[in-house]
């Protein structure tokens, strides 16, 4: 584990930094394509603690309801094409975080889902206060997600046509795959007893990802 000294030198014996964060983005990669989740999950959280971004696992209810509160206050006169226009995020460790998460959004996702509303309102307003980086469409396809579970399709579709704009632009490029295979795992109509995933490769791999939407449903109308 490296800590950036004064001069910008690595220290060996402290905690990660936004220089590590693709080291473990890599780590990230590698462990879920082994099928290591908890693994990946722990590494994300282990990396994002240290860029300043403290989650909890098992937020109560409170918790994800203040985190939705402050998404709406921030978001409050904006409209999609106001986001559409944020400038470029320029801060490293925000963007580091902004990546760190689409790496292990489905990892997360499935081995902590009641985490996944937190996890989601935090993008959003990292990406409304620092601006549009590389991984905000995961952001934005995240958030319609939650506006779906709260039964706000259409404020949802908005979002969906903002992630799917947002890829056409040169510095989406890193997230163009993460988000179109949560675009196409996600977009699709959903029971009341839980989400049909029509997976053709890697069905073993997604089966414990297939019901996390109807958990965040659950959370937000208890």
């Amino acid at each position: 584990m490296f800590r950036l000294q004064g001069d910008g030198k690595s220290d060996p014996d402290g905690p990660p930094t936004f220089a590590q964060a693709p080291v473990y983005e890599i780590k990230i990669l590698a462990l879920t394509a082994q099928n290591r989740w908890a693994e990946a999950s722990r590494a994300a959280l282990e990396i994002l603690k240290n860029l300043g971004l403290n989650l909890p696992t098992a937020p109560g209810k409170w918790q994800i309801r203040l985190s939705r509160l402050k998404t709406k206050i921030l978001l409050a006169g904006k409209s999609c094409d106001d986001l559409a226009h944020l400038p470029s995020m320029t801060d490293p460790p925000k963007t580091a975080i902004m990546r760190v998460i689409m790496r292990a959004n489905a990892d997360l996702s499935t081995i902590y889902p009641a985490l996944y509303p937190v996890l989601a309102n935090e993008q959003l307003r990292l990406t409304v206060r620092h601006g549009n980086g590389p991984a905000s469409s995961t952001a934005y396809l995240n958030y319609r997600m939650l506006l779906a579970s709260e039964g706000n399709m259409e404020a949802g579709y908005q979002f969906v046509q903002l992630a799917l704009r947002f890829l056409e632009q040169p510095q989406a490029e890193v997230s163009r795959i993460p988000t179109r295979f949560a675009f196409n795992l996600t977009f699709r109509p959903l029971d009341s007893q839980c989400c049909e995933l029509e997976i053709t490769s890697n069905s073993s791999k997604m089966s414990d990802f297939k019901c996390f939407l109807t958990i965040i449903a659950d959370n937000n109308t208890r």
